[in-house]
Order: C-alpha cells, then structure tokens, then sequence
C-alpha cells in the first residue's frame, strides 16, 4: 500500500533591490512555500499583508515581525515590504543629493522605472506626494508579479486583496494611495494603522522652536549633515552609545548606527520630515476616511469592506515589549477582522 505524503508549509524570506521609478529601492517578500523536498512552489497568495514604513523608512527593522504574521495566517497569506526612497544602510542607495533631477516642479508617474541618474527626480525622496507615488509603483510591481506568477504556471490570474500595516507618516501614505487609485483600495480589507502621524501641538515654547526649523530646512539639514560626518568618521561605540538609550535591541540598533554613519541620510530625513512638520493636520485628518467611505459607497463596485484600524501607542517597534503593540495583538486583531467579516 502507497501513501501520498501531503507537501508541507515552510517560509521563505527575501530581500531584494528593485527599481521604483527610477529609484534603487530596498523591498522585501514572505512567502509560504509547498514541497515534499523534490519540487517546492510558492503559494499564490489570496491575500498580501502590505508594510509602508514610517520615516525613517527601513525594512530591515521589521522582517522577523512580519515572517511570524504570515506564519501565523498561514498560506495564502504573504507580506511585502518597502523602504522609502533613499532610505536605506547602503550609502549607494541614500547618497541621491549627487544625482541629476529632471527639474520637475511636479512628480509625473508616467516617468519610466529606468536607474538611470539623469532620470532620477529628488521630488521622489524628498517630498510626501513623491513617496506616496513611490508606493503605489510598488503596489503594481506587487500586482505584476502576481500575474506573471500564475501565467507561468498557466493559470488563469487569481484575484488577490490587501491588508495595509501602516506606521506612523506610512499611515498618510497609504490614506493617500487609497485616495488616488480606487482600484487598489477595491482590493483592500484592512487598513491597520500603527501610531498614525499627525503634526504634533507642542507646549507653546518648543512649538516655536519646531516651527522655526520647519521654516528653514537648509539650515536644520546642514547642522545634522555636520553631526552625521562627525559620527561617520568617529569609533563606531560613539554612534552606539547615542543609541543605546532610545534602542535596546543589538541588531535593531546596529542598524540605526549604519544609518546615522551616512552624512547624506540627513538631507533625505529631514527634507521628509520638516515637510511632515509643516504640511500633515495637526489632528487626524478624519476626513480622508470619510472621502474613502464615499469612495466605497459611490464609486466602487463590486463594494468591498474596507475597515480601519488605529493603533495608538506610544512607541511602536517590533523589537521592544511591553511598550509597544505586540505582534500577537496585531495578529489578533487581523483574525477577528478576517474571521468575523
């Protein structure tokens, strides 16, 4: 008598750099794989857990966190990642400030995913619209591999959803992805928002100061470039020993330490940031839900449910427990939402 041995589930993590508009950009990808140790397949997912950081935005913070959520929901789920443009431990990556911009005013998504310099635009990087239309060439790389997927194993292209995991600025990115392209918000189940940014209302005398620095970006970059070269060529200890405090965990802060060793982050962080601090609703703009909620009632069909989900903590890292939201939380709230649709 013959037995089938049915193939097992095992993960499969993969990081990888691709071109996202004409920028080198950091992404990442779990997957369950199917095999019995002759012929593995990778499941085609049903579903894609989508991460948008924050700012900084690295991936490499966040991996191990999201292999334990697709291990948990099991296959048919995948997670995928992405860094924000010129964010990155690799100087290559984050050294844009050399680079030639086609002196665009306004980012066009029309433009080419060539990694040519000449065609690379800083708007990309540096601004907030520029990211958010980073993410959605993303989102389509995502929704062409998936065909290509299947039509490499002759079948007929299956429909897949998404779930957004947002933290902090990521949470006005992907708000704002929904926004400008109906069809990706058609396919989503869940927003899961983690620590959603908003321009902070500080005591009237910092509030000053954050004001004041807002206002003259040059200057707030050219302080903290000269700080990062100090640090670049000072003991690595020193750059460990100004992290220590805020980041416990060695390999999460081993990566902060590669991260503010590159003078050039500086002009990438706070061209983003200050932006963050000057323009984003000092509350939380509710009526970006709203509009999403006639997106649904009024111009979608078929309609599908589209749910929020804030996570206010006051601190958000997959490598520090109690403070913040812990992946058994999240994964939690994920099932509830996933089971009792």
């Amino acid at each position: 008598m013959t037995t089938t041995s049915t193939p097992k589930s095992r993960l499969v993590s993969k990081k990888e750099v691709i071109a996202l508009l004409g920028w080198p950009t950091q992404c990442f990808a779990v997957d369950h794989r199917l095999g019995n140790g002759v012929e593995d397949l990778t499941v085609i997912p049903h579903t894609y857990v989508i991460f948008v950081p924050g700012n900084p935005g690295l991936i490499d913070w966040y991996v191990p966190f999201f292999e334990g959520m697709v291990r948990s929901l099991g296959p048919g789920y995948a997670a995928r990642g992405v860094s924000n443009a010129g964010h990155s431990t690799d100087s290559e990556l984050v050294n844009v400030s050399v680079w030639t911009t086609n002196k665009q005013t306004e980012y066009s998504p029309s433009d080419e995913s060539s990694l040519n310099k000449e065609n690379r635009d800083t708007c990309i990087p540096w601004t907030i619209d520029g990211q958010v239309h980073h993410k959605i060439a993303f989102i389509d790389k995502i929704l062409e591999r998936h065909e290509q997927e299947c039509a490499n194993r002759h079948e007929a292209t299956q429909s897949c959803s998404f779930i957004f995991v947002s933290h902090s600025i990521g949470c006005h990115f992907t708000q704002k992805v929904a926004i400008m392209r109906p069809d990706i918000l058609q396919r989503t189940q869940h927003f899961v928002h983690l620590m959603p940014y908003f321009r902070m209302k500080a005591p009237p005398h910092m509030q000053q100061f954050l004001d004041f620095g807002a206002s003259v970006p040059n200057a707030i970059i050219a302080i903290h470039k000269a700080l990062l070269s100090f640090l670049s060529v000072s003991p690595r200890f020193v750059a460990d020993m100004a992290m220590r405090r805020s980041i416990r965990d060695t390999d999460a802060r081993n990566i902060a330490v590669d991260l503010i060793q590159q003078p050039e982050f500086a002009v990438n962080f706070f061209s983003l940031g200050l932006e963050e601090i000057r323009d984003v609703p000092e509350v939380f703009d509710v009526r970006v839900i709203f509009f999403i909620s006639l997106l649904l009632r009024y111009h979608i069909s078929p309609c599908r449910c589209s749910c929020f989900r804030f996570v206010l903590c006051g601190c958000w890292d997959p490598t520090r427990q109690p403070q913040s939201y812990s992946l058994a939380k999240i994964i939690g709230l994920l099932e509830r939402c996933l089971w009792t649709r």
